[in-house]
């Protein structure tokens, strides 16, 4: 191992990338006979205990890891690697000396930097997405790329499936990296500006765009259910009803608008391009 060893190794963020990370690094750590001290930053609404995700501070408490609740404690420490996983809040890197500082994003790097990163792709009809390690920046995810994963987006995956693959291949890539990052510093490749996407938290109202209307077509209903169906938070709704599932079930002679069938588990209405779509309640 390289004499770069950080006197530090900082990881901050929430749930399972953060959890499983902070795992794999202490077994790393005592494996390879690494004196590196290990500390948790979990989000400030971490109170730690598992509720549908796990928890970094539980985790930390009962690994015996030292924990923080100000990530800036280590800013004047020059022989520091601070890694953010899931992390909710900005880091300024001007207030740190080291430059070792990382970010796993869960989208394919330069799209879809910011937020809502298991809605607007599959709103946008994405076939494909990914996690990315990135070196932290001024900006908004857009410091020089270290690694990439990409893997495909299923016809009919949902917000809450993304974010499952999300953090399963963000913990892989976290695997393929830690060795290098905690070796020696890393100059990643610059991503490409001009393909990037940005989408901050006024891109979406989660109230209001989750709504459903029958002068939608098809397709775009369809998407709206899959792309807000995260049950953790919420659901699309039509009518005030939520809906979990949709599909086109046939095409339809009646006006759009209409409601051509109804049972206490579904209904069947005719979208604005004459498709019969079956809305299942949540």
């Amino acid at each position: 191992m390289s004499s770069l060893l950080p006197k530090i190794l900082l990881l901050c963020g929430k749930g399972q990338i953060a959890a499983n990370a902070l795992r794999y690094t202490l077994s790393f750590l005592k494996t390879h006979n690494l004196n590196c001290s290990l500390v948790a930053c979990p989000n400030n609404d971490d109170k730690g205990y598992e509720t549908w995700y796990p928890s970094l501070l539980g985790v930390a408490k009962a690994s015996g890891v030292a924990i923080t609740k100000d990530i800036y404690e280590y800013a004047s420490e020059p022989e520091l690697v601070l890694i953010s996983l899931e992390y909710n809040k900005i880091i300024r890197i001007d207030r740190f000396i080291s430059q070792r500082l990382y970010n796993i994003h869960f989208s394919k790097l330069p799209k879809y930097r910011g937020v809502y990163t298991s809605i607007w792709p599959i709103l946008n009809g994405e076939r494909e997405s990914g996690v990315t390690l990135h070196t932290l920046s001024a900006g908004v995810d857009d410091g020089d790329i270290v690694g990439q994963i990409a893997f495909p987006i299923g016809i009919s995956i949902t917000a809450r499936q993304l974010y499952q693959l999300y953090m399963d291949h963000a913990f892989e890539l976290y695997q393929q990296y830690l060795e290098l990052l905690i070796s020696k510093p890393i100059r990643g490749i610059p991503q490409n500006h001009s393909q990037a996407s940005l989408y901050n938290r006024k891109s979406l109202d989660l109230t209001r765009d989750s709504i459903i209307s029958l002068d939608m077509t098809s397709e775009v209903i369809i998407r709206k259910v899959r792309a807000f169906y995260f049950p953790e938070y919420q659901v699309a709704r039509f009518e005030g009803r939520g809906v979990k599932q949709a599909w086109v079930v046939g095409s339809s002679s009646h006006m759009p608008g209409s409601k051509l069938a109804e049972t206490s588990m579904s209904a069947v209405y005719v979208a604005s391009d004459g498709l019969a779509v079956e809305l299942v309640w949540a």
